[in-house]
């Protein structure tokens, strides 16, 4: 219950980012994001989000992976909703 509500908050966060971004009014704060940790949690949702449709969600990586230099709370969940929608879930 409290993972759909996270997911919930997440997916009007990116409704009202959207909406920034086309007014012209989204400030970026980059800052170190751990990228193993990030591409788990893509895994556990787009995860779920590609079984429901059939679909097959394959994650290639080195090993260890450094930290990348990002807005993690706008720029890559953005890009994971992207990712969510070609696998038909968002």
């Amino acid at each position: 219950m409290n993972a759909a509500g996270t997911h919930l908050l997440s997916l009007i966060n990116e409704v009202l980012d959207l909406s920034k971004i086309e007014a012209g009014k989204l400030e970026l704060n980059p800052e170190l994001v751990d990228l193993a940790r990030l591409i788990d949690e893509v895994i556990g949702t787009a995860g779920q989000l590609a079984e429901k449709n059939q679909n097959r969600l394959v994650v290639e990586a080195q090993e260890h992976l450094g930290p990348l230099n990002a807005d993690s709370m706008r720029d890559l969940r953005q890009r994971v909703m992207i990712s969510r929608a070609k696998l038909g879930g968002a």
